[in-house]
């Protein structure tokens, strides 16, 4: 083809500019097309040799042509030309080659043309939210709210220009009409696929049961899907394996459940364990549910009943897609590994992403992107490949040997099992034995000497593993041909492939001087039986390289919002953590006050005679105010604690005495979080004693909410191993971890736990911090100066309950 088809005349006099600097070598060149699929502009990004040049992809974008030269003038693409050209198209990139006298050009691939975008109109998004508007004729005593129309038109403004945009909205901003409104109306109007990512279930529930189908009623139909992790549905084949394997030993019955579970799966439309009418064993549904080291694919017998499958054709028909922050990074990790933006992962391909409840998204990061094994970790994957029941022997070993597999290396591979079984012991022994905490950090600064005992169990581990795999993978080569294009074979050569993975995860340990930027930690952990066994993590020391890679680069908009992303009006802390600093265009963040009255609502309460945390009379202080308090609140409270130890120590305490009062008393960990939470909004004059998670995501309005005791200002215990070497690396540079890190981070939870109180416009209540630091230390006023205005009151305890009994019946 001639080139002047394809390429305006004033680019191609650049091009010889840029094969005269070459000396005619391979040059490299990224154009740009117009409405006319002509190139209008380029760029030469990479010179080379007279047959190469660098393929550098970063540079390269959907809609691209991406050109260069063959010097020879032979045009014919090579196999290295076909592979590249094959993984640009896939992801909408065109590939080209033209002569060096820029005459001809050979069209490998052409770039998916770009579709014309159309923006929304601000007034629209404005004219939805005011009363007479859409919105007010769908929603009973409806109050338009400033902040929420300001923070709707700013994300309209996001989608329309493509940037990156972060609201803390306030509790009671209204935040998830403000960002579906303009996702619904983009994803109508551009056909464009949007992602919605939540961090917490409740949250989830709101959007499909409440927010979506008001917009649906308003803007008419359009399809929004909730996508679940892949070991929420059952694995039909999985089923019929295990229910044979069953019967199988010693001929048995099979129990209830497995014969229930049989029956469900005829009838069930989902396969998620959420529809069942009871929660299954983490045993049997370890061993039925959908597995990603398992899963063969296309190969399965069942794939026309599976229902991932179903799951994934579901979502690439909808618009909008509501996934948690694990399943997000699960999708957008294979994305930075290979499978590309233009094509599914996990997820169907999509342009543009919402994150909400975004002040957790370093935690959500941090721990999908970590890699962890445990001795159970390991059993699983040589359990499906062998396993000895009853003097009866299963699995994928036993069954590849009936289709003429060598039987000599077979037994080669039972001898491994066994070889890794002791080492195993032998591990979890010297640990047991050696391992003071519950925790251990392999700090760069701890000498290897003090830690040869665990590092030559795990290089010994390492190396037993390979011989398994090895011998695994001789096996499998031994197999005759149609015996390896098996769906057994292929799933047991995937097996091979994970334990491969956690051989190169136990030799990794060895290094962890070297690999600075990973935080290698074991802990020790407790199974069903009270046993203790070992798990060993490799963690990110920090994510915001990850985040700009995966997320903050190559998506068109990404919307954060949350009630908590600034400190003090300073949003610095929250995007230092997850990459946003520093960024080439950077990213818009804007605060939007709740319109909740707390200064007339709420009651901000510090005792100035409480003992300092640290002093051995707190406990007993906490355990007198929360009972006085409670008695004056009648119940309705609930008391946040930063450690366990003390929830237990002040509930075993007050328990009796509540009780006797008629005060229902529940504590966390003696039921699941849901139905707690059910119970505690159901009985209006209920305490919940509480840590950690119930810091956020407790959404308790009305009557059953009235008091939050806030024990401690929740710092992060320094010895946890990922805070730890957070801690480590920024005093190596010189930095101050207390106010940079720690100091921070705990504003940002103290922030939450606040707004337990206020839910909704007619809640009212009060807020005690019985931790004398927020009034004795330099930083407290970060965590008060952080807090909407309220009536504060900093006095003895005994005039501080008179103060409270005023404030909730005045």
């Amino acid at each position: 083809m001639r080139i002047t088809k394809r390429i305006r005349l004033e680019v191609l006099e650049r091009m010889s500019l840029d094969l005269v600097e070459s000396s005619g070598q391979e040059v490299l060149w990224i154009g740009h097309m117009d409405k006319t699929q002509m190139i209008d502009s380029i760029n030469a990004v990479a010179m080379g040799n007279e047959s190469a040049v660098p393929a550098l992809f970063p540079y390269m974008e959907k809609g691209d042509l991406i050109i260069h030269n063959h010097p020879s003038g032979i045009l014919r693409p090579s196999e290295a030309d076909i592979n590249v050209a094959s993984k640009l198209g896939n992801q909408g990139i065109g590939f080209a080659i033209v002569d060096n006298d820029l005459s001809q050009i050979y069209i490998v691939a052409e770039p998916l043309a770009q579709e014309e975008i159309l923006p929304i109109d601000r007034e629209d998004i404005e004219a939805f939210f005011t009363i007479g508007g859409a919105l007010s004729k769908q929603v009973s005593q409806y109050e338009p709210r400033e902040s929420q129309i300001e923070l709707s038109k700013r994300i309209t403004d996001t989608f329309n220009n493509d940037g990156i945009f972060a609201g803390e909205a306030g509790t009671g901003v209204g935040k998830s009409f403000a960002y579906l409104l303009p996702a619904v109306l983009w994803a109508q109007k551009n056909k464009q696929r949007i992602v919605i990512s939540t961090g917490t279930i409740n949250l989830q529930q709101q959007l499909l049961d409440k927010d979506i189908p008001i917009l649906q009623k308003i803007l008419g139909d359009i399809k929004v899907v909730l996508v679940k992790g892949r070991r929420n549905y059952l694995c039909p084949y999985r089923l019929q394996e295990y229910s044979q394997e069953l019967k199988e030993e010693l001929f048995q019955e099979e129990d209830d459940t497995i014969e229930y579970l049989k029956e469900w799966a005829k009838t069930t439309k989902t396969g998620t364990i959420s529809d069942l009418s009871f929660l299954p064993s983490d045993d049997i549904w370890s061993r039925i549910n959908s597995d990603p080291d398992t899963c063969i694919g296309m190969k399965c017998s069942q794939r026309e009943g599976c229902f991932v499958a179903r799951a994934k054709k579901e979502a690439a028909s909808a618009q909008i897609l509501i996934v948690n922050h694990h399943l997000l990074f699960s999708d957008l990790s294979l994305r930075v590994s290979g499978a590309g933006f233009e094509n599914t992962a996990v997820l169907p391909p999509f342009e543009r992403i919402i994150i909400d409840e975004a002040h957790n998204i370093e935690g959500a990061a941090t721990s999908y992107f970590s890699e962890s094994f445990t001795r159970y970790t390991i059993q699983k994957h040589i359990n499906r490949i062998y396993r000895l029941k009853r003097n009866k022997s299963f699995g994928l070993l036993i069954d590849l040997q009936k289709k003429n597999a060598d039987p000599e290396i077979a037994k080669l591979i039972l001898d491994d099992r066994i070889g890794i079984d002791e080492i195993l012991n032998d591990l979890d022994t010297n640990l047991g034995n050696n391992l003071k905490e519950n925790q251990l950090y392999l700090s760069p600064q701890v000498e290897r000497h003090e830690l040869l005992g665990f590092l030559n169990d795990l290089s010994e581990l390492r190396s037993r593993i390979m011989s398994f795999v090895n011998h695994g993978l001789q096996f499998f080569e031994s197999l005759p041909e149609e015996g390896q294009e098996d769906a057994k074979a292929q799933e047991f050569r995937n097996l091979l492939r994970r334990l491969e993975s956690v051989a190169s995860l136990a030799g990794q340990f060895g290094e962890y001087q070297e690999k600075q930027q990973s935080v290698f930690w074991m802990e020790r952990k407790m199974n069903s039986k009270s046993e203790p066994f070992y798990r060993f993590v490799k963690s990110p020391l920090e994510v915001g390289y990850l985040m700009k890679e995966a997320l903050l680069e190559p998506f068109d908009s990404v919307v954060f919002t949350s009630a908590t992303l600034s400190i003090r009006n300073s949003f610095t802390y929250w995007q230092s953590r997850i990459g946003l600093l520093g960024l080439p265009d950077s990213a818009v963040c804007e605060q939007y006050p709740s319109p909740f009255d707390y200064k007339n609502r709420v009651l901000l309460g510090i005792p100035t005679d409480s003992p300092g945390p640290d002093q051995e009379e707190f406990e007993l202080y906490v355990s007198r105010f929360c009972l006085k308090s409670l008695r004056i609140s009648e119940g309705s409270g609930l008391i946040l604690f930063t450690s366990y130890r003390l929830l237990i120590q002040v509930y075993d305490r007050l328990r009796p005495y509540l009780e006797d009062e008629g005060i229902p008393v529940y504590r966390q960990g003696e039921d699941d979080r849901s139905r707690l939470l059910e119970n505690f909004k159901r009985e209006t004059k209920s305490v919940l004693f509480a840590t950690d998670s119930f810091w956020e995501g407790v959404d308790v309005p009305g009557e059953s909410l009235k008091l939050v005791i806030i024990t401690k200002l929740p710092f992060r215990v320094p010895s946890e191993p990922i805070t730890k070497a957070r801690i480590q690396a920024i005093e190596a540079r010189g930095g101050n971890a207390f106010m940079e890190l720690s100091l921070p981070e705990a504003v940002m939870k103290f922030k939450q736990g606040f707004g337990r109180l206020m839910r909704q416009t007619s809640d009212f209540g009060s807020v005690m911090i019985l931790d004398n630091r927020i009034i004795t230390k330099k930083y407290g006023p970060l965590f008060l100066g952080s807090l909407p205005e309220t009536q504060q009151q900093i006095i003895p305890t005994k005039l501080l309950m008179d103060k409270l009994e005023d404030f909730l019946y005045s």
